[in-house]
Parts: C-alpha cells; sequence; structure tokens
C-alpha cells in the first residue's frame, strides 16, 4: 500500500499502517480500508464494486443489466457508463509514425495439452486452424534509450480485409512498414505506405 493515498475524508496524504488493509491519517485520525477507497471521483464506490461494474460493462450489456446486475439506481448506472467512455475517449493513441514492422500469430494451446475429445476431432494446424488469431504493430524507436509503442488485436482471421483496417487506424501514412511476406500485405503500397 502506497504512503501518499489520500485520506477520503479530508484528502490528506500521510498516513501509516494500523492493520491488515487498513490506514489512519495523520492529520483527521480517520481510519479507512484500502477496499474501502474510492479510485473515482464523484462515486462512492469500493475498488471490488468498480470492479464488477466494469466487468458488466465490457461485457457491452445496457445501462439496465448493469443496474440490475450491479444493484445500483438507473441514474448512477448511466453516470457511470458515461464517465467511463469518456475516460476511454481521452486515452486514445496516437498514431505510429518512423519505423514499424506488422506480423501475425497464432495463439492456444498446444495440441498435446488439449483434452481428449478435442483430439479425436479432426482438427488442422496453421492457417484454418482453432487457435485465436492475433495481429500486432511495433514501432521501432527514435533512440536506444527509449522505448518500443506496441498494438494489439485479436482478430476473427488473418486475411488482409481484417488487417489492413487496423493499419490503416493506427499507423500514418509514409511510414515504413516491415512484413513478412504474404499477400495480404500488397496492397500497403496503394494506402500511401513504404512496404518493404
Amino acid at each position: 500500500m502506497p504512503k501518499l493515498l489520500p485520506c477520503p475524508s479530508c484528502g490528506f496524504t500521510r498516513s501509516w499502517s494500523v492493520r491488515r488493509h487498513h490506514r489512519k491519517c495523520k492529520k483527521c485520525r480517520s481510519e479507512w480500508s484500502a477496499n474501502e477507497y474510492y479510485p473515482v471521483n464523484g462515486f462512492r464506490f469500493t475498488r471490488r464494486e468498480w470492479q464488477r461494474l466494469l466487468t458488466v460493462f465490457l461485457r457491452d450489456e445496457r445501462i439496465k443489466d448493469i443496474e440490475r446486475e450491479c444493484h445500483v439506481a438507473y441514474r448512477t448506472a448511466y453516470k457511470v457508463t458515461t464517465t467511463i467512455r469518456m475516460i476511454m475517449a481521452e486515452d486514445v493513441p496516437e498514431l505510429l509514425l518512423g519505423v514499424c514492422k506488422a506480423d501475425e500469430t497464432y495463439v492456444g494451446g498446444s495440441w498435446k495439452n488439449k483434452a481428449i475429445h478435442i483430439r479425436r476431432q479432426w482438427t488442422k494446424r496453421g492457417r484454418g486452424t482453432s487457435k485465436q488469431p492475433i495481429f500486432g504493430i511495433v514501432q521501432r524507436p527514435f533512440d536506444p534509450l527509449s522505448t518500443s509503442v506496441v498494438r494489439v488485436w485479436l482478430t476473427p482471421d488473418t486475411k488482409s480485409c481484417s488487417l489492413n483496417p487496423h493499419i490503416k487506424k493506427t499507423v500514418c501514412r509514409g511510414t515504413t512498414i516491415y512484413t513478412d511476406g504474404r499477400k495480404g500485405y500488397r496492397r500497403l503500397p496503394n494506402y500511401g505506405y513504404l512496404h518493404d
């Protein structure tokens, strides 16, 4: 638990640990639990309640479903979803530029680790398999001390109609993109990218 966690009642940042997961404020002497700390201003929800709200929200449920499953009023559920959407809209990443690498892969368990009833069914390896295809783009750092920027998506397949829209949305035109020799990447120069 960080020591700079502000007190929920007075906002003072100096406190000490009293017992497991509980802190005591140096200024107002009030005790609070880390589980009762309200992570978003304007809402009196604990972290556990926020996790439940976010779980229901990310399932792409309606406000009525959030109201019913989380036991909150409709106005509160509406305000929570609006706040979450505003926070998500603020965190829109910038376009990648410079030199980028793009590649796709399949992620899933090894065939020998599958259950016997799945192994008895005939399935193929590689493209068309039951594994989840993942597509990623990496921006090379401009200097050796900085870090790379990575964007990754779960895609329904590895066709060019599924991968190229991700490239158009996240990579600035005029950027050099390094890929493997798949046919789906041949149209990248038509979209304004330098393809190697």
